[in-house]
């Protein structure tokens, strides 16, 4: 079982303090600065223009084919959902939290919210790092249950599956900061719980990491023609096939996946008994063949 992070340890013992009925002194101060930073968070949302793609730290460790359709074709990404600003709201919202929870717990926050830059293969890239504790550049993630249990487990889960970059992009607020990488601060946005999960310091990881970054940028300056980074997955019923294909996470949360794929289907899965099957996107997708003929071998 994974020992808790010491600030983890303070967060933990703070909020069980409180919720078991014993009131923590809190400064004015320390109130009107949470306030402050969800009043930024609602201008940010509410009144500030969606800005032009470019290189960002946040998204340099995204797929090159997703970076290749935002560089090119902007306007061809899905509509997005109603929720997506309140999604966004949330997670500014669970930063802000986390932050004040942090400094009331006691830990040693020194900086939040820098402006950094970093010279990338003759380009500057710009960030904005979440906080800064103990010397370290630590980033604030909301996360689903499944997320929180799975993604976030430890540092190897995130680094062998990081569709959306954030290895990267913490060892890119690192560098441009000049500052160790701490690691993830995240909190399960259903049930409240907050963990710390900590970076590792590997010197070939962390080589790997930039020279991913530099070929990613190298890639779009080419203006090459788009070349796809995942193949779709073939779909089995008890380990046999089905006859059908659907895509991978990492596609399916691609805003411009039916760009890239022709004549893409959004269909329950073939492969579920439940009552309430599943929905995926197929590639292939045979309707004549159920799960019952799988089953049988027919």
């Amino acid at each position: 079982m994974k020992i808790p992070n010491e600030h983890e340890i303070k967060v933990r013992n703070l909020l069980q303090q409180i919720s078991a009925g014993e009131l923590s002194p809190v400064s004015d101060e320390l109130i009107e600065e949470a306030g402050e930073q969800f009043k930024q968070s609602l201008r940010k949302q509410f009144t500030e223009p969606r800005k032009d793609f470019t290189l960002r730290m946040s998204n340099l460790g995204r797929p090159t084919c997703q970076l290749w359709f935002q560089k090119h074709y902007p306007d061809m990404a899905e509509e997005k959902q109603y929720d997506f600003v309140m999604r966004m709201l949330i997670g500014d919202s669970v930063e802000v939290l986390s932050l004040f929870v942090m400094k009331l717990a006691g830990v040693p926050v020194e900086s939040v919210s820098g402006k950094v830059s970093m010279d990338l293969d003759g380009d500057t890239i710009n960030g904005e790092y979440d906080v800064v504790i103990d010397g370290k550049v630590w980033d604030v993630k909301s996360a689903s249950p499944y997320s929180f249990q799975n993604k976030f487990k430890d540092f190897a889960s995130m680094r062998n599956d990081d569709p959306f970059g954030y290895v990267s992009q913490g060892y890119g607020y690192a560098r441009a900061s000049g500052k160790p990488f701490g690691g993830w601060i995240v909190v399960n946005k259903s049930t409240g719980e907050m963990k710390f999960v900590e970076a590792e310091e590997d010197p070939k990881l962390i080589k790997t990491v930039e020279a991913d970054m530099i070929d990613t940028k190298r890639t779009l300056e080419r203006d090459l023609p788009l070349k796809r980074c995942f193949e779709d997955v073939e779909e089995t019923y008890r380990k046999k096939p089905t006859g059908n294909r659907h895509l991978g996470m990492t596609c399916a949360f691609c805003d411009y996946k039916f760009q890239c794929w022709d004549n893409l289907q959004y269909k329950p899965s073939a492969a579920s008994t439940a009552k309430t099957r599943p929905w995926k996107y197929y590639t292939v997708y045979n309707e004549t063949e159920t799960t019952d003929e799988v089953q049988q071998g027919g």
